[in-house]
């Protein structure tokens, strides 16, 4: 019998791979929602980078 912490690991990872297969499909299908995540993930790391020089 698994344990509770494995057995959720292995759910994480199919919903991890689920998500992923499903935004691959939709940045397929629309490249305007595409371009606008990738907006988002720069900008996320930009304030992140910052946060970071200034010490916080």
């Amino acid at each position: 019998m698994r344990d509770g912490a494995e057995d959720n690991r292995a759910w994480d990872d199919v919903t991890v791979r689920l998500a992923a297969g499903a935004l691959q499909r939709a940045f397929t299908l629309d490249e305007g929602a595409r371009n606008h995540f990738l907006d988002l993930a720069r900008h996320a790391e930009r304030v992140r980078a910052t946060e970071r020089w200034r010490g916080r």
